[in-house]
């Protein structure tokens, strides 16, 4: 611990709590890939302002060279570019405010202290660096949450001809292939969801069906790296966090650690105060999903008499067409235990299950399924000929 000031009253100890609290946190942070390293600041103000970020919203325009005759030469000299139009590219300023603040007050006594206490005072700090890190870690799930711009319930999957969990983590796949993220991209997971894949893999022999060991011997499925997360650092109802390495910063700022001697009882009082908050750039967030394990409100079953619904069905796609020449079909959906469903013609309700009776040209049928708090709708174009 430091010792520059041994024989005063007050002795400071914030760069040494500094260097406890960065490392601790480092090594046990949850999350991990997702946060880029923690950033310290000691001897912070008192202001709300963590640091500042320089950011643009310049959108990128692909163009096209014009070799036109008259575009940068001849009559288009003065006033065109065989480059295209000239964007200015401006950065600015955006505060990055601190959301959260720590502290630390206790006392120590000589006569009951029985150890070193510069020891003591550094061991203090290490203890209160892994809770003050356990702490961390549910906020920055929390953050992750709130930040994610995909949002999937694993249930919605459930009917699946490979089961629920391949097809979410094919269809967050093919949701990162679309995104264009090039950046390796964890799933952190529950320990249940960890153990299911896991069990799923050993009974499953079909290709790209089975978790792999990586060189950094991490797991991996279906091309995401696996980090097993306690459920305690995931909001109520989630199970996955997707995040790409590095896409959120950590701050921490430390205003004060000290000791103070005291007339109270023969020995010192331990304080510190410190505040931090994390960061993520607005691009960013597409890039991080959630997944949710929440009663499901997609259907399991959708059939319109024998007519072929255009795209063939499938539980997460909410929009189909239909063509007939009959008067009627019978509408019948079905959905999870639990779940109400509601059928409607052109805004007439009708019974689950009953005979839809259509107008020349197109009819449109909607159905709403509700179950708990999870609420979602299809709609069927039938055209009539």
């Amino acid at each position: 611990m430091g010792t520059e000031n041994n024989q005063q009253p007050v002795r400071t100890y914030t760069t040494d709590y500094k260097n406890i609290l960065s490392a601790v946190f480092e090594k046990t942070k949850a999350f991990g890939g997702a946060f880029s390293p923690v950033q310290m600041l000691d001897g912070i103000q008192e202001n709300d302002t963590a640091f500042s970020v320089k950011t643009n919203d310049t959108p990128v325009v692909i163009g096209t060279y014009d070799t036109d005759p008259n575009v940068g030469f001849g009559t288009g000299t003065s006033n065109s570019s065989r480059f295209g139009n000239l964007t200015e590219i401006k950065y600015q300023n955006t505060s990055v405010p601190y959301s959260f603040n720590i502290s630390i007050h206790e006392g120590l006594d000589r006569h009951t202290v029985n150890n070193d206490f510069e020891y003591a005072i550094a061991e203090r700090f290490r203890l209160h660096s892994e809770a003050q890190t356990r702490a961390a870690n549910m906020r920055n799930g929390a953050f992750l949450s709130a930040c994610a711009g995909h949002t999937v319930n694993l249930a919605d999957y459930a009917s699946a001809p490979n089961g629920s969990i391949p097809a979410m983590f094919a269809a967050m796949s093919k949701y990162y292939v679309d995104k264009e993220v090039i950046a390796p991209v964890t799933a952190y997971v529950t320990p249940d969801l960890y153990n299911d894949i896991i069990d799923l893999s050993s009974n499953n022999t079909s290709k790209g069906s089975s978790v792999s060991i990586d060189e950094n011997g991490q797991s991996r499925y279906k091309g995401f790296r696996l980090a097993e997360t306690p459920s305690q650092y995931f909001a109520d109802g989630e199970i996955a966090y997707f995040s790409p390495d590095g896409v959120a910063i950590p701050f921490i700022g430390i205003e004060t650690a000290r000791t103070i001697e005291t007339e109270d009882f023969d020995g010192v009082k331990l304080q510190a105060a410190a505040k931090g908050g994390q960061f993520m750039l607005d691009d960013n967030k597409l890039a991080v999903s959630k997944v949710t394990n929440q009663p499901t409100a997609a259907l399991s079953g959708l059939a319109i008499g024998t007519l072929t619904l255009s795209p063939a069905f499938n539980p997460l796609v909410t929009e189909y067409a239909a063509n007939t020449s009959n008067a009627t079909n019978t509408v019948t959906a079905t959905a999870a235990e639990g779940a109400a469903i509601a059928v409607s013609v052109g805004g007439t309700s009708i019974t689950n299950g009953a005979a839809a009776t259509w107008v020349n040209g197109d009819n449109i049928v909607t159905i709403t399924v509700t179950n708990g708090a999870a609420t979602k709708t299809y709609t069927i174009t039938v055209t009539k000929s």
